[in-house]
């Protein structure tokens, strides 16, 4: 709106009109005041309330004066939009209650984590701090068990040991971790026993081929198809014929043999005969191309995990991956490096993904599973859990970086699945334009009261004539800005709640310091020497397999003294007696020709 001249004159003639005139009022009253109380008498105190009558009167006056300016300002314009809405629901239990600075908001109570919890932030956003970590902490404390994803390992996994050291229930506590074994428990996420079925040996093999070849997840790709297939014929055989043998470890030694042999072998268990028809076929007529890029798919992904550190680790059996077990519930941290991601994240997928399964049956004991960073790793169905695990007591918290980040990894289908089953969500600063543009439109529009006025002026017949309008009208307008998230400070979110006293909000997190946060002690002493002759006895134990003959020691390298975080027993398993066949004596099916 644009005022004449002699508008503004006008408007600032009567500002200084109310600033003199509540001057002087307020000396008044201020001198009165001071008279009542003898101040004057006094030589001191005098001359003080001399000059803090002028002082006070002049303050008041300017602040009136001030308040009659912004108020003719309101009275013109758009009413701002509101980025918080309250339910009017009183919440009498919450499950994760986060303490923030924002007085409207003082705290945020999620009552049905259940439901799933998406937390988004850039670097630098305080999504970690403000949000994941209060959630493991208040979830240790509350005896649930849990599954984490520490994408920094050790960053997360000290808060954890920091909560498990303060709470009254204390869980036993797990560590993954390949890059520094004296930090890592040992685990078997391919155990007879987290495999009743083919269906979940096929998913476990999707797991790691999607990890090490992403590009698969968006684009289906015949080569990558292929291996997949052979993996989870290699997982099952070894399954169903030779348990003792049944890891991760043994399946990449496995697939590193001849491939005319292996097909062999596999031929002779009925269902995985099937499995790998179509490669017995092409091995039988010749089809060398063909043979060669399905196994050379295979071997060239798993080359990258197949090393002494990782064969290590998941060749034991300190611990189950059935997490919330009510007999023996526990907390597990997954560690990855964000230098060696690429390579330890299809292992750590694997692992969340066998130890989800696991977690997502009735009768278990309340749990959580949070992903620090987890577009980092491809985990299939995922989109599901909040849904599925709803009734289960699964507590699903999703963090990413952006909106973006998440499509990358799942595709636009899935990660718009996963947005809409994760129901309670916190946005943080974010340096994408389109995520900051998505929380914009998940906020969306309010009508808000415009009020225009409208002034004229006209001669006639020498006479000078004014005239002045006002007009109300609605707009819509966003209630949150694209800019508003872009400038958001650290710590500062935005959020959406369901069944809670705030249905949305924007409240700047109070996050203190929990105190001096202790280091996490060594778990295992892994000798240079242990691993690598438990890498020669892997090898050994599948080379064994095609000469008849029984390894030296028959399984994998024993554990060298794990210890759990927590006082307590290993649940170790012991190794199933082996029911396989001697290749040697064993005969071909009926119409099977095994003469490659």
């Amino acid at each position: 709106m644009t005022l004449s001249q002699d508008s503004l004159a006008k408007r600032l003639l009567s500002v200084a009109f109310v600033f003199v005139f509540c001057f002087y009022i307020f000396k008044g009253i201020i001198w009165f005041t001071f008279s009542v109380l003898g101040l004057y008498k006094s030589a001191w105190f005098g001359h003080l309330a001399e000059e803090g009558t002028f002082w006070l009167a002049l303050g008041l006056g300017g602040y009136s004066a001030y308040i009659g300016l912004t108020s003719q300002k309101k009275a013109f314009g758009i009413s701002p939009t509101s980025d918080t809405t309250a339910t009017g629901q009183r919440v009498l239990q919450s499950v994760y209650t986060i303490k923030t600075r924002t007085r409207k908001i003082p705290y945020i109570h999620i009552t049905e984590p259940e439901r799933g919890v998406l937390v988004v932030g850039g670097a630098g956003a305080g999504k970690s701090r403000s949000v994941i970590e209060p959630i493991i902490q208040q979830t240790i404390q509350q005896g649930h068990a849990g599954l984490l994803y520490d994408f920094k390992f050790p960053t997360l996994a000290r808060v954890a040991t920091w909560a498990m050291h303060h709470t009254n229930t204390p869980r036993m506590m797990y560590y993954v971790n390949f890059e520094d074994l004296t930090y890592s428990h040992r685990v078997n996420p391919l155990h007879p026993d987290t495999m009743p079925t083919q269906s979940h040996a096929d998913e476990y093999a999707r797991a790691i081929m999607y990890n090490l070849k992403p590009e698969a997840i968006k684009k289906s790709d015949f080569w990558v198809d292929s291996a997949h297939s052979y993996l989870t014929a290699l997982i099952w055989f070894l399954r169903e014929e030779y348990p003792q043998y049944c890891t991760l470890p043994h399946v990449m030694a496995l697939a590193f043999q001849p491939t005319a042999d292996v097909v062999a072998l596999l031929s002779t268990n009925l269902e995985t005969r099937g499995t790998v028809a179509s490669l017995r076929e092409s091995v039988q007529s010749k089809a060398g191309n063909q043979t060669a890029g399905v196994v050379a798919t295979l071997q060239t992904a798993l080359r990258r995990i197949n090393t002494k550190e990782i064969v290590w680790v998941l060749s034991g059996n300190d611990f189950t991956l059935d997490i919330n077990d009510p007999a023996r519930p526990k907390f597990v941290t997954l560690g990855n490096s964000p230098t060696l991601s690429a390579t330890f994240s299809p292992v750590l997928a694997l692992l969340a993904t066998v130890a989800i399964k696991q977690m997502n049956r009735l009768g278990k004991t309340p749990s959580a599973v949070i992903l620090d960073e987890a577009p980092t790793m491809f985990i299939p169905n995922f989109d599901q859990l909040p849904s599925t695990g709803r009734s289960n007591k699964i507590a699903t918290v999703f963090g990413a970086q952006d909106i973006s980040q998440i499509e990358d990894m799942y595709g636009r289908t899935k990660k718009d699945a996963l947005l809409a089953n994760l129901n309670n969500q916190f946005f943080g600063r974010v340096g994408h334009r389109e995520t900051a543009q998505y929380i914009s439109d998940i906020w969306g529009k309010q009508d808000v009261e415009q009020r225009t006025q409208g002034e004229s002026e006209s001669n006639r017949n020498y006479q000078k004539t004014e005239g002045r309008s006002m007009a109300h009208s609605y707009v819509e307008r966003n209630r949150v800005k694209m800019q508003d998230v872009l400038e958001l400070k650290v710590g500062e979110f935005y959020g959406q709640l369901v069944n809670s006293d705030f249905s949305s909000f924007k409240a700047e997190i109070d996050a203190p310091e929990p105190g001096p946060i202790p280091e996490l002690n060594p778990v295992t002493r892994a000798t240079t020497q242990a691993i690598k002759d438990n890498f020669a006895q892997i090898q050994a134990d599948i080379e064994s397999l095609f000469t008849g003959r029984s390894p030296s020691n028959g399984q994998a390298q024993s554990p060298t003294t794990p210890r759990p975080t927590t006082p307590g027993s290993t649940d170790g398993i012991p190794q199933p007696e082996r029911n396989g066949h001697n290749l040697s004596n064993s005969q071909p099916l009926p119409g099977e020709n095994l003469d490659f």
